[in-house]
């Protein structure tokens, strides 16, 4: 009988030793920052993610969202949802908002994946030949895992790829203008607007001095009169026509 007393009054002993551990837990209030989902669950850095909960701050500079430990962008904010961008250098982990040193952190994990394509700079923006330079992030460091193309016309990365640069040979057949570039990577697809221009004709001399006139000669020795015309050659020769003459 005394051992049943003595094990009944451990039990509550125990029971009340408990209850007072939980208690001494605080209970997020009404009013404390609540994280309750955000969408996609994963993403390279750049992405767009929306987060809901509770007790935001409507003013987006109020709310400090970190993806584990880096403080993320906060681009638009409402009391019950943030949009934020995915910070460069972020990794693998739980969200975390933080608003007047009070703290929320997310169930779940946010995945970051392989960085988001992105062209910065094309140099040079214009040429007649040769190799351009292609900067951003996300590329690859082997040419056979990346493809460039100028224009409509494929082109050959050179070797030396890195993830944040390029350099590709301007193909032979690109037509003089402005044409699109673009990079394909890990699945992804960027494109720089007119981001190359292919110089087609180069004026190399100015012929003619502003004098009226009929001489033949090289560069200012020439004069013109009346011109009718031009035409040019594959040498890239220009011919003026003028009072049923030719000159060039």
């Amino acid at each position: 009988m005394l051992r049943r007393f003595c094990y009944i009054l451990a039990c509550v002993t125990l029971l009340f030793a408990c209850k007072k551990d939980i208690d001494k837990t605080p209970m997020p209030g009404p009013d404390d920052p609540s994280i309750s989902a955000f969408l996609p669950l994963s993403g390279p850095m750049g992405t767009e993610v929306r987060i809901a909960g509770r007790s935001f701050s409507a003013d987006k500079t109020k709310n400090i969202i970190k993806f584990n430990g880096t403080v993320a962008e906060v681009m638009e904010a409402t009391t019950t949802e943030l949009k934020v961008i995915v910070p460069d250098g972020a990794t693998t982990g739980k969200l975390s908002l933080t608003i007047n040193g009070k703290t929320a952190t997310s169930a779940n994990e946010f995945t970051v994946t392989g960085a988001q394509l992105v062209i910065t700079q094309v140099t040079p923006e214009s040429s007649e030949s040769g190799n351009i330079t292609i900067k951003g992030r996300g590329f690859v460091n082997t040419p056979a895992g990346i493809q460039v193309r100028i224009g409509n016309f494929e082109t050959t990365v050179e070797p030396g790829a890195t993830e944040t640069q390029l350099v590709v040979a301007v193909p032979v057949n690109v037509y003089a203008g402005d044409h699109d570039v673009t990079v394909v990577a890990n699945g992804q697809t960027v494109t720089k607007i007119k981001g190359y221009h292919k110089i087609g004709w180069m004026i190399r001399t100015i012929a003619g001095s502003g004098a009226d006139g009929t001489d033949d000669g090289a560069g200012a020795a020439a004069t013109f009169s009346n011109p009718l015309g031009m035409a040019a050659d594959k040498n890239g020769n220009i011919f003026v026509m003028h009072d049923s003459q030719r000159q060039h």
